[in-house]
């Protein structure tokens, strides 16, 4: 069988994850990988056994032959490397959310990998929830009707970071259609830094969201249609209610499994390695299904772009006193700062000892 040669760049705490799911992968093996910081590199490398080390990921560009790039880093460094990463001749890149802080950045990433005919993903697991799958193709079948409206009741501090799930799979239930209007509030729409945010999205065909960022009783995402209801409560737990002759709504048996049981299979099935996490296996074997296929990518670059694009619109609709903001937006050189965990290096914002730790309990569960 013939593999696809991964290279990363960056080999900190979350490339492990990535990491371990290519590693699980049959048609993936990780040939190289760079970092600046060497004890995380050889660290890396030495886990997963990848013979080539690189402290300059553009001399691993240079002188590896690689199918698959994986550019796992902090959000400030994401831009310059799939960019320069795209310039050589391979068939996906892989990084991680949010896909930038700025949206010319963002636009930057998705065009320069549009134009080599690159495969582009950016790391939204949550469109690759195979229950989140098998109720779209219900939906498309006209199960719950025509689709009105979607609630998405998600009270995050950070709507780009990981809100920025939550706004994919919005658009997902959409159908990833073009956007009319967005309104927004938020509590400091002064500020660039990114943080809870709420509001009303208008897509071109006729579905509306609201984006609950209060505290509730629900947490998770309702997709409301003529003659049914889908809900999901907090990543969790899985239901679709039918309307009864009477109106009324009657919950299926859907046979819609718990995302703990998900888990549970994938620990069984992998034994002592370090477990990737369902969703991120679910994500990179998706990923390397649309290399290896042609099927359609779960979750394409443009979504993570959009999803960056209307957290920034919901700001400037707040701005303008909640006014309704046009999309696309006009103004691309915006910024969206993400939190310090996401925008910088975890080895420099976290303490030494906390970082060690997080890495030791990776570790732990794997053997040599």
């Amino acid at each position: 069988m013939i593999k696809y040669r991964v290279g990363f760049i960056g080999c900190g705490l979350m490339a492990m994850h990535h990491a371990s799911a290519y590693y699980l992968n049959p048609k993936t093996e990780i040939v190289a990988a760079s970092d600046i910081d060497n004890d995380n590199l050889e660290l890396f490398c030495k886990r997963f056994d990848i013979p080539n080390l690189y402290l300059n990921y553009q001399d691993m560009l240079e002188n590896e032959t690689l199918d698959i790039i994986a550019p796992i880093l902090p959000v400030k460094n994401n831009p310059k490397a799939v960019i320069d990463s795209a310039q050589t001749q391979v068939k996906g890149i892989y990084c991680e959310k949010p896909i930038a802080s700025n949206l010319i950045n963002a636009d930057q990433m998705v065009d320069e990998c549009a134009k080599h005919g690159i495969i582009f993903a950016c790391g939204d697991a949550m469109r690759n929830y195979p229950q989140l799958l098998r109720t779209l193709e219900f939906i498309k079948e006209g199960g719950l009707g025509e689709i009105k409206s979607i609630n998405a009741y998600d009270p995050t501090n950070e709507i780009s970071g990981g809100g920025c799930q939550t706004l994919s799979v919005v658009q997902m239930f959409a159908f990833d259609s073009k956007i009319e209007t967005i309104i927004g509030w938020m509590n400091d729409a002064a500020s660039d830094n990114d943080q809870s945010m709420g509001g009303y999205i208008k897509f071109a065909n006729g579905i509306e969201c609201f984006l609950n960022n209060k505290e509730s009783v629900k947490k998770g995402i309702e997709v409301i249609g003529t003659e049914g209801v889908f809900y999901h409560s907090g990543w969790e737990t899985f239901s679709i209610s039918k309307k009864d002759s009477d109106g009324s709504l009657r919950e299926m048996n859907y046979n819609l499994p718990t995302v703990a049981k998900s888990n549970q299979q994938l620990t069984n099935r992998i034994g002592n390695l370090y477990n990737p996490g369902f969703r991120t296996t679910e994500s990179i074997n998706s990923f390397v299904s649309s290399i290896d296929t042609g099927e359609p990518l779960r979750c394409p670059g443009f979504v993570m772009r959009n999803s960056l694009e209307i957290a920034i619109a919901l700001r400037e609709s707040a701005r303008q006193n909640n006014s309704p903001v046009s999309m696309p937006l006009i103004n691309r050189d915006q910024n969206l700062y993400p939190v310090i965990g996401r925008l910088e290096n975890k080895k420099e914002s976290l303490s030494a000892g906390e970082y060690d730790k997080r890495i030791n309990e990776q570790l732990e569960y794997f053997s040599y």
